[in-house]
């Protein structure tokens, strides 16, 4: 896939990273082949973009359908200096350059669900997966992949049948005005230099206004599963380390770090 040049890209101040993008016809997963670069040494900046994902995955394991012509399908290779016990937002910190870009285009309606997803009329649009590899709750780790992946286009034979109602792409909010995923893949890659350098400098708290102002999780009711079984409660903040804190129906209060978080719908 090639990136292409987007029209009124804003002044940005220096950054720290430059991208170098390996761009791939079809491929296992990106998140595969920027681990094995990564291993090899490639350096911070490194994207590795793919037309087709042919085993594409998210978190908990499951398959992200990457068909060609579609979709933005990108893992980057990070090197944060940074403790392991600070990257924890850092999903959410991509989320947000994804965000970014889709509001180059206009795109109403796009909302970021916490942890690491992008959503419109109930549907994902965008998902984040973070793989660390290495490191300490006081040392950075080796390295981090970072994989993207953006529903730009609807697919030609549309979505299989098991994602019908669960999957949405950006063209379903800008018709027309759409984005080719070269111009989305640009803006995107810029935008998440800024964040990333903001994340970075002055950690989630740089970034955590503009965070809740996007997002559709806080304020809800929320259903949470994990590996010590699944509970309900209220949504109420995201805090300074980017974690969900959520008001059980039981009355106390949870930093929820990780989890598979639903939105309940109104009345439920």
């Amino acid at each position: 896939m090639a990136l292409s040049a987007s029209p009124e890209m804003p002044d940005r101040h220096p950054i720290d990273i430059a991208w170098s993008v390996v761009s791939l016809a079809e491929t296992t997963s990106t998140n595969d082949v920027a681990r094995a670069l990564a291993a090899a040494g490639a350096p911070e900046g490194t994207a590795v973009i793919a037309d087709r994902q042919t085993s594409g995955r998210g978190r908990l394991g499951r398959a992200w359908h990457s068909p060609p012509g579609s979709g933005l399908w990108c893992s980057v290779i990070l090197r944060p200096r940074l403790p392991l016990s600070q990257l924890g937002p850092l999903a959410l910190v991509v989320a947000i350059a994804v965000y970014r870009a889709g509001q180059r285009w206009q795109a109403t309606g796009l909302g970021l669900k916490w942890p690491n997803d992008l959503v419109a009329d109930g549907r994902k649009v965008a998902g984040i997966l973070t793989e660390a590899v290495g490191g300490s709750d006081t040392l950075p780790p080796e390295y981090v992949v970072v994989g993207i992946g953006v529903n730009v286009r609807r697919p030609v034979d549309g979505f299989p049948s098991p994602l019908q109602q669960t999957a949405g792409a950006l063209e379903d909010l800008l018709g027309i005005n759409c984005p080719t995923v070269g111009e989305f893949g640009t803006v995107m890659l810029a935008e998440l230099a800024d964040v990333y350098r903001t994340f970075v400098d002055d950690g989630f708290a740089g970034l955590q206004a503009e965070w809740l102002r996007a997002n559709i999780t806080t304020g809800r009711q929320v259903d949470v599963g994990g590996t010590g079984g699944g509970w309900s409660g209220f949504a109420e903040a995201i805090d300074e380390l980017g974690r969900l804190v959520v008001r059980r129906d039981e009355g106390d209060v949870v930093a929820v770090a990780a989890g598979d978080v639903t939105l309940r719908r109104p009345g439920n």
